[in-house]
Formats: C-alpha cells, structure tokens, sequence
C-alpha cells in the first residue's frame, strides 16, 4: 500500500471567543478571516518551494463559536485521517513561513513536535516538558498508543478548557512516548520570530509568528520575511542566465575591482563569479522588460554585464550602449559581447550628454545607469524627455541615491511611475509622459 505524505492547516471561521484566554484574541473579525487567508496563501508558497518530499495539501476548514471548538475539531479530524489511511501528516500553522529546504516525510519515527517552550503545570496537568504544537508531525508508523492518550484528554476537553490546552494534550502525547529523543537538528532549524532580522535566514529554516498576537500585524510581518527571502533565495535563477564562458571572459578582462554593476558589488567579484543577491530585484526586472522590448538603449556600459543580461533574455534585441570609456575593460568587453551576439550590440564612446536624436529616438526602453550626480542624471533624462517617443519606458538605476530622485522630481510631470515590474528602492522605472 502507497504511503500518502500530507500537509494539513486549518483556517476557520471563529464567530466569539467567550471561552478563549482573556489575553487572546476573542473573536475572528471577516476582515481578520481574509488575512488569516492572505497568510495562509502566503505562507503556503513557502512551504510548497521548501518543504521536501510528495505532499498533498488538506486545509480543514469550518465555522465554530470559539477557539477550543476549532480546537477539538482539528484534533478529530488530524485522528481519523491518519486511521482510516496509511498516511504521514505534517501539521503547519499558518503563522509559519518556510525559508530554506527541510524534511520532514519519513525522517521521525515517532509523533514529534519541534519548539520545546518549557516546564508547565497547569490545573493538575503536570508535564515534563512543554512543546509548541504549531508544527507536528504524525508518521504512519506511530505507537497508536500515543493517539490513545490524546483521545483520553480530549474526552475532558471542552468549551471552557484553558487556552493551552490543545498544546498541553499534544505534549503529554509526545512525552508519553518513552522512547522519544528530541531532534536536535529540528530544535536548530526553527525559531520564533517577533520582529524582522535578515540574520535569521543564515540560521533558520522555519519561522513561526506567534498570530495569537494579532493577524494584521503579523501578517505584515510575515510578509517582510517572505518578500525578503524571495530577494535572495532568486540568485541561482538569474546567476545562471549568462553563459558561464561569456561571465568568465567579461570579468577576466574587468577584474575582480571592477566599477559596482547590475551582478556585482562596488569592487567585489566572488571568485565563483556568484551575482550579488541585493540587486536579484533589478535583474528579474531587466530580464523582464528586455524579453518584452526589442530595442533598448543603456547610458553605461561599465563591464557589459547588463548588456549580457538584456541580449541573453531576448534573441531579437538590438541594444545599443553609450558609455565615456572611462575604464580600461570597456572597449574590450564591449568586443566581448559583441562576439558572442553578432549584429546586436552597438557602442557609442561618448558622454551622453552629447547624445544624438537618431541615436536615441527610436528606443523603446533606456536604462540611466551613467553618472550618479544630480547634474549627470538631469541631463540624462533631459535627453529622453527631449529625444524619445511618449511611451517610452525610462529606467533609473541607483534611485535610492538622493541625487538621482532629486534629478528625477524635477520632471515629475514627464514621468509616469511604471508599477509593472518588482517594486524595488533602488531602481525607479517611469514612461515617459
């Protein structure tokens, strides 16, 4: 018989809270119902990029008067699907927001919760140790003793239980295995968050929220996390877009000091060659907006890393890029990228300000990534204002310098805010009007 792995959450409909902890929230607003949902979808999409193996979901769903009803419920419900089917069953809260890859399918032979809080007595229920039971894991192979002790607890389990009850049974369950051994590496992989820090993503590979603490807030903060995690864990997908061999030649001509660019840090290229994780936003948007236009102008050529990024993700671009020549790898990697995409690259060594009409005209995308002064980017822009067609697509690199968003309020009324493309501080993209 097929052993089914199944990821279950439950999202209810909570109408009062009469019988809850007076500390707890009483009730589940419609409006607070649609975030707990937000949460669910957004946190789900975590779960199914890291959680390994082959899952299914099961999200229970109902409408009870209060907490311990929903409580109750899901514990029956968790019961009869894990007796009536060989199955092993991961429970996640939605509160709970993978970051990294981790399994948990057929790596615990025993029922096992992983965030031991500490020593509890509680009316008379005296354990030896105390678990968080926001992630639990039933494998098939459990004692059914184990469901037996639970099932004896629940018979006492009502409407006005305190709130820590469904975790209270939950742990006499996992310590009435006398055999159990907490897993040290499940301890090391999941933590509690309360507020944001990027360094936890070094560390953890699951964050769990606390949204007994209010679903808006959390919800906000979980969305922090997630939009964060996206930015860095996208590295490989653009890291491996440029053939490797163009990559190497590129940066074996620029040096590991070359000038900061689309890929790398200011001066700074890994000996792996591994692209900046910081800017993935820009490149997603770059490879994004060059897939979608087929001719593109950039005011800075730098190294050609951009322009190998743009003319990989659309055969049928002709870019042409204008650049002082201020570095010594310019003109050499600018013949690099022109080997490797015949009949697609122009370089035009000049100052942009001396920018023809006819050379840029007729583009429908151009990227300002040249001088970094307010002077420079006023006259950049002054250019596209003056040159190119209404409609087109005006990229601004380096936007969260105070330089560049000066330069660009002073053509607020030329500029359009394009909310296409991955919002990002550090990139401003705008039609022109």
């Amino acid at each position: 018989m097929d052993i089914k792995n199944y990821v279950v959450r439950s999202l209810y409909k909570v109408n009062n809270g009469a019988s809850c902890h007076p500390d707890k929230e009483q009730s589940i607003s419609p409006t607070d119902y649609r975030v707990y949902k937000k949460m669910h979808e957004l946190t789900l999409a975590s779960l199914e990029k890291y959680i390994g193996g082959d899952w299914e979901l099961i999200l229970l769903e109902g409408e009870v008067d209060n907490a311990q009803q929903m409580f109750r419920d899901v514990f029956m419900k968790t019961y009869h699907l894990w007796s009536e089917q060989k199955c092993n069953i991961l429970f996640v809260d939605l509160d709970i927001l993978a970051l990294g890859s981790i399994e948990f399918f057929d790596q615990y032979k025993h029922f096992t919760m992983f965030a031991q809080i500490g020593d509890e007595q509680l009316n008379g229920f005296p354990l030896d140790q105390f678990y968080n039971c926001g992630l639990r894991y039933f494998p098939h192979d459990m004692d059914p003793a184990v469901w037996a002790t639970g099932l004896e607890l629940y018979q006492a389990w009502n409407d006005d239980a305190e709130w820590d009850r469904e975790q209270l049974i939950y742990s006499k369950m996992l310590c009435s295995q006398t055999d159990f051994v907490f897993h040290q590496v499940a301890i090391n992989s999941f933590y509690f968050a309360y507020d944001f820090d990027a360094e936890l993503f070094k560390q953890y590979k699951l964050l769990h929220f606390h949204s007994a603490k209010g679903p808006k807030p959390v919800f906000a903060l979980i969305k922090k996390y997630y939009d964060f995690s996206e930015k860095i864990s996208g590295e490989i997908i653009t890291n491996s877009i440029i053939d490797k061999n163009l990559l190497d030649q590129l940066n074996e001509v620029a040096g590991s000091s070359q000038e900061g660019n689309l890929c790398y840090y200011h001066r700074y290229v890994p000996e792996h060659n591994g692209f900046f994780p910081d800017f993935e936003i820009k490149r997603k948007n770059m490879l994004a907006i060059a897939s979608r236009y087929n001719t593109i102008t950039e005011i800075g050529f730098n190294a050609g890393h951009s322009a190998a990024l743009m003319l990989t993700a659309n055969l049928n671009l002709k870019l042409t890029s204008v650049d002082i020549g201020y570095h010594y790898y310019t003109v050499p990697c600018a013949n690099i990228i022109q080997n490797h995409f015949p009949d697609r690259h122009t370089l035009i060594l000049k100052d942009s300000k001396k920018i023809n009409r006819d050379e840029i005209e007729h583009s429908d995308v151009v990227v300002i990534d040249g001088g970094h002064q307010f002077e420079d980017c006023l006259l950049d822009i002054a250019i596209c204002v003056a040159y190119c067609k209404p409609g087109t697509l005006i990229v601004v690199d380096d936007y969260a310098s105070p330089q560049i968003v000066k330069a660009v309020n002073r053509f607020s009324s030329s500029l359009k805010p394009c909310t296409e493309y991955i919002s990002d501080a550090d990139q401003g993209i705008f039609y022109l009007i």
